[in-house]
């Protein structure tokens, strides 16, 4: 009685709905809140991208850990006395967010799925800047850098475009929207020996929208 018991336990289908792990790749368009941010880059957007993990905790429920990097520029130019272009900067930021959060799926649709996902967040800012670009050879780097504590609130949808190994393995493509904020990153200069001096600050918070491919398995 006992073996054929287990025997049809072996022989029965996986649950379909077994997915326990989730890895996607990631890019977003964000808006900047900070007006300060359009002198460090030519567009008032920051679009990084970046990678996503997580793991499945209880139904429905998973921590997610994950990252998206995003780089941003723009040319400065300082009129000298007489109204001509004197002198150039360029400058160069590197923005990074790295997340450790939840999200939820409400259970819908069978290739339809609502998330929401709330996230800490760690902010990391590389300011570079260039001087005398239109002399060549005579250009100086200087490099400052920031960190700070923040925030991410969003909701979206997961569509699967495929299945594999009966259901167990599901190919998806997602959309989230929602708000980031980061405390404000403070830029320090340390080139000219052990003491800091500040340069300047941003608060590179506001809303984003996010596209997503990746796999549940």
């Amino acid at each position: 009685m006992i073996a054929p018991t287990i025997l049809l336990s072996l022989l029965a289908q996986p649950n379909a709905h077994a997915q326990k792990y989730e890895v996607a790749l990631t890019t977003s368009v964000q808006g900047m809140r900070d007006p300060r941010w359009e002198t460090v880059n030519a567009a008032p957007t920051h679009s990084p991208s970046g990678l996503v993990a997580g793991v499945e905790v209880s139904k429905g429920t998973s921590i997610i850990v994950g990252f998206n990097t995003g780089r941003a520029g723009s040319e400065i130019l300082v009129p000298s006395v007489d109204g001509m272009d004197e002198q150039g900067f360029h400058l160069a930021t590197t923005l990074t967010h790295y997340q450790l959060g939840a999200r939820y799926r409400w259970k819908w649709k069978k290739r339809l799925v609502p998330t929401t996902t709330i996230a800490l967040q760690l902010g990391h800012a590389t300011l570079r800047m260039d001087e005398n670009i239109d002399n060549d050879g005579e250009e100086v780097e200087t490099r400052n850098e920031a960190l700070a504590m923040g925030f991410e609130i969003g909701g979206g949808l997961e569509y699967t475009v495929a299945y594999l190994s009966n259901e167990q393995v599901r190919f998806n493509v997602g959309f989230e929207a929602g708000y980031t904020n980061l405390m404000k990153l403070h830029f320090k200069a340390t080139e000219h020996g052990s003491e800091e001096t500040s340069v300047g600050e941003l608060n590179p918070g506001g809303p984003f929208l996010t596209m997503s491919i990746g796999t549940r398995f």
